[in-house]
């Protein structure tokens, strides 16, 4: 056999050595890479977010709204002062007026409130436990009421429907009438306790001008 033959037999056998080689490695790559598990990966899952995108909520304001009220004007007749009383939402006044007389009657509903001014006579207001005394008005009950003022009122029942208002003197004695002058409440026979709160406020709201 030449020379030349044996140089080509030589290399073919090297080429074939040398791909077998390659085949064998890319096959076991592939087998290798085909067994082995993939890798997981635990990767935290995304907060979220804390942003409060909500409308803001309104609060109310739950504090009750003061009644409407009204200044009205009256008195001054004789020795009796002018004076001013104030009326909560829902009464009314009317005033009448002539030679040594003034009057203003408050109303609301079935309730009256009367005050009257003129040339007329006082009496005493007795309550249970005080003495007899002439010419007074006796009275079973009343309620106490203190102007801020300095006048103290009690709105004395004689047991019907209605009251008369004394005021308290220079002692401890209660008469009428007040300095605003005669004062008399009518109220329906069973009086709602609202409405004679707003009366005993009427009362407080008395003032002289």
């Amino acid at each position: 056999m030449s020379k030349n033959v044996k140089l080509l037999l030589g290399f073919l056998v090297l080429a074939v050595i040398v791909l077998v080689g390659f085949l064998a490695y890319v096959l076991g790559s592939k087998s290798l890479n085909s067994t082995q598990s993939p890798t997981v990966q635990n990767t935290p899952a995304p907060t979220a977010s804390q942003t409060n995108n909500s409308i803001p909520t309104v609060i109310p304001n739950l504090t009750p709204t003061p009644a409407q009220i009204k200044t009205v004007e009256a008195g001054g007749v004789l020795s009796f002062p002018k004076y001013t009383v104030l009326l909560p939402e829902g009464w009314t006044s009317e005033r009448e007026q002539g030679q040594d007389m003034d009057k203003l009657t408050l109303t609301k509903q079935g309730y009256k409130i009367t005050i009257s001014e003129g040339a007329f006579g006082g009496s005493g207001c007795l309550y249970p436990g005080d003495s007899p005394q002439e010419m007074a008005q006796n009275f079973t009950s009343y309620v106490e009421i203190s102007n801020p003022n300095g006048f103290v009122f009690r709105r004395s029942s004689t047991g019907t429907s209605g009251w008369t208002v004394c005021q308290k003197g220079s002692g401890e004695s209660f008469g009428t009438p007040t300095i605003f002058g005669h004062m008399s409440i009518t109220a329906p026979s069973a009086p709602d306790t609202a409405v004679v709160t707003e009366i005993d406020g009427i009362l407080t709201s008395l003032s002289k001008k």
